[in-house]
């Protein structure tokens, strides 16, 4: 599969947590806005059915990715999930913001996740919607080798 590994401003390590929290709100206002991510509801739908989970891990989920309006999508659409942000450099904010919209609906880890190795220790149906380009190419295979060892879902 052919990728590109792009990076952010904010993924660096010298930028200041404010410009990295903006960068994120930033793009989460322009998925919500846009609305662009709704198409892939049927297909999680799908997925989710398949494996029987309710519940979705998201990583790298910024300031609560496209998740504030495609969660109660899932649900218009007959597929009630709790939604579970993560993040390497977690905004908890933002993610407060997410749960507070959803009415809990949305919840979130605070502590940093390693979204490379995170399928081994925390429980749900795991999605990356929206950062997968953050992994370098190493870290990208890690993340898929560890999903297919552990025989867990991991949708993008």
């Amino acid at each position: 599969m052919k990728r590109r590994h792009w990076i952010e401003i904010s993924d660096e390590r010298w930028c200041p947590r404010g410009i990295r929290n903006a960068v994120t709100d930033y793009c989460r206002f322009v998925t919500e806005l846009s609305g662009i991510y709704n198409a892939i509801a049927p297909l999680l739908i799908q997925a989710l059915e398949r494996t029987g989970g309710r519940l979705v891990l998201d990583l790298g989920s910024g300031a609560g990715g496209p998740w504030i309006p495609l969660q109660p999508l899932l649900r218009k659409m007959g597929m009630d999930v709790t939604v579970c942000l993560s993040d390497h450099n977690p905004d908890v904010v933002a993610f407060e913001r997410a749960r507070y919209l959803s009415r809990s609906a949305i919840m979130y880890r605070a502590e940093s996740v390693d979204a490379t190795q995170v399928l081994s220790g925390l429980p749900g149906f795991g999605t990356n919607v929206s950062a997968f380009h953050h992994l370098d190419p190493g870290q990208a295979r890690t993340t898929l080798a560890d999903a297919v060892e552990r025989g867990k879902a991991l949708k993008f």
